[in-house]
């Protein structure tokens, strides 16, 4: 019986040494010929890898039953929900400038918490309200309430590794780039609350009123700052009273691991918790302002770009996986493309309200709040989120294939086209200098 045990470890090792490997190779050819940001150059490397996977399958070079064995000899659902996506939001937390995210406080809070509720309730209305409507000429195609809020609250974090990677290479105004940046972490954290949430209600509706949805979303939330500010606190003061790199990096691979533990043990918010101490540490230790690119900071940047690459390389194989004889596949693209344009409104509207009645319109122009929706990109997280639900649901292979066309759009039309925006957005802000 430990035959074909050995032989699944051995074809696990082999698929990660390949995804590291393509991803070292890709990230190479980025930086030496492309020079796209990091992220967004490992994404589209990892993006060609999976639709290789899929298109091997096609021809009969890649079996069925090896993708299979890889995806059930491993419970990648519960590795990537309970292990893999606190290591990358504490990779991207860790590079956030504290100073920038400090200053923008009362605005990051506002969108990560209320607005992510927002933009999850308004992406559930639009998706049922017109998928429904299309239902009736296209019978393929339609989602009632309950799935299509587990959809949103997937499809509605924005993936900050993406997010990142495109700020440190756009001149946009200080304010701007720390209330993006700083949202796209906390939005994911509140997010995952979110999913976790939904997916509940959808398995038992009838036990769980909404007093009781807010108290238990309080608790874990409220329980999770609590802990990562704790977190984060003894890890400043470890990383402060120590002085070598390699210290450096295991605390904080300590403070991941043992954090996540700690945060599922007593119930509580574990990506939350990350994010919160990731920030504590960046605002105190200043890696994200120093002048050379510090060790602690390249080794989280290498973990985190792996991370997503193996994501990718996840959804490749489930792709391969599918029963691709041609019949709900229509309908799953025909409502991705619906959906996509219908997340971005959403976003915008959520954004848009609270500046809309806000004192910040004199400092912050409605061209930044463009720029903020259009950064608002889709990648890691939400593959994350789709991986992870059970195999039993019926609807998971839908919204696996949904999540990764939506991913793909917002990768190729947004990822390529936020310089373009942030140019526009700087030159609103000249405007009104030149005026004054």
């Amino acid at each position: 019986m430990s035959r074909p045990r050995q032989a699944s470890a051995l074809h696990l090792v082999e698929i990660i040494a390949l995804v590291v490997s393509i991803t070292a190779v890709i990230a190479y050819l980025n930086d030496r010929y492309l020079g796209l940001p990091t992220a967004l150059g490992t994404f589209v490397g990892a993006l060609a890898f999976a639709l290789i996977l899929v298109f091997l399958d096609a021809i009969g070079l890649v079996s069925d039953d090896w993708a299979s064995q890889m995806l059930f000899t491993i419970k990648w659902g519960d590795l990537l929900l309970h292990g893999l996506l606190g290591f990358l939001l504490f990779a991207a937390a860790i590079q956030l400038d504290g100073s920038l995210f400090a200053r923008n406080r009362w605005s990051i809070t506002y969108m990560a918490t209320i607005g992510v509720v927002l933009s999850a309730l308004l992406t559930t209305i639009m998706i049922v309200a017109v998928l429904g409507y299309l239902h009736s000429y296209y019978p393929k195609i339609g989602l009632s309430w309950w799935p299509a809020f587990v959809f949103a609250a997937m499809i509605v974090p924005t993936d900050p590794v993406l997010v990142g990677g495109l700020l440190r290479k756009l001149k946009i105004t200080p304010a701007v780039k720390g209330v993006i940046f700083g949202e796209s972490l906390f939005n994911d954290a509140v997010a995952i609350v979110l999913f976790i949430f939904a997916v509940g209600m959808t398995k038992r509706p009838d036990d769980m009123h909404f007093s009781t949805a807010t108290l238990y979303i309080l608790q874990i939330g409220g329980g999770g700052v609590i802990l990562g500010i704790l977190l984060g606190s003894i890890a400043t003061y470890m990383l402060n009273t120590s002085r070598s790199d390699s210290v450096h990096q295991m605390i904080t691979i300590g403070v991941v691991v043992g954090g996540y533990s700690l945060a599922e043990f007593i119930g509580v918010s574990a990506p939350l918790a990350l994010v919160l101490a990731g920030i504590i540490i960046a605002k105190y230790r200043g890696y994200a302002q120093a002048k050379q690119e510090h060790p602690v900071l390249s080794f989280w940047r290498a973990i985190e770009a792996t991370i997503n690459a193996i994501l990718f390389a996840l959804i490749g194989l489930e792709l391969v996986t599918f029963d691709w004889e041609w019949g709900w596949q229509q309908g799953v693209i025909l409502s991705s493309l619906i959906i996509f344009p219908l997340i971005i409104i959403a976003r915008y509207i959520s954004l848009l309200i609270p500046w809309v009645f806000s004192r910040v319109k004199k400092k912050v122009r409605h061209s930044s709040i463009v720029l903020m929706t259009w950064c608002g990109m889709r990648g890691g997280v939400s593959f994350a989120l789709a991986l992870s639900i059970d195999h039993d649901v019926p609807y998971r292979e839908p919204f696996i294939f949904a999540t990764f066309i939506i991913v793909v759009l917002s990768i190729m039309i947004q990822g390529f086209t936020v310089p373009m925006l942030a140019r526009w957005d700087a030159s609103k802000y000249e405007d009104t200098s030149h005026e004054e």
